[in-house]
């Protein structure tokens, strides 16, 4: 497996769902042409191998939107308006995080502390 594989999660919390995180190939049915899919019923975040570090940065990110908007969006139903939310939502934070790494590190630090007692 390529290094920038190394150290996903094998699952992912959204609201009150666990998301299992799978990097493998995809049956056609599920998401022919895609990089990644997310799958609500079965709770599974799939992410194909053979990614550049870019591309499977976006992907999972862009895959962790989509089961951030089934567990939000009041309309399910709209695909057209979840597809697009999720594509520029991924573009915004891969794109956020890649130029600003120490805003990024400042972030995930303050997400550790914890209230004084």
């Amino acid at each position: 497996m390529i290094d920038h594989y190394k150290g996903i999660p094998k699952s992912v919390r959204v609201g009150c769902y666990m998301f299992r995180v799978e990097v493998r190939e995809f049956e056609d049915h599920e998401a022919e042409g895609t990089f990644g899919h997310m799958n609500p019923i079965n709770q599974k975040i799939a992410l194909r191998p053979g990614m550049t570090p870019q591309n499977l940065a976006n992907t999972f990110i862009h895959e962790v939107l989509h089961a951030i908007y089934f567990y939000l969006s009041p309309d399910r139903q709209a695909e057209d308006a979840e597809e697009e939310f999720v594509t520029k939502g991924a573009n915004g934070l891969v794109t956020f995080w890649q130029d600003n790494p120490k805003a990024v590190a400042w972030w995930q630090k303050i997400l550790k502390l914890e209230e004084p007692a």
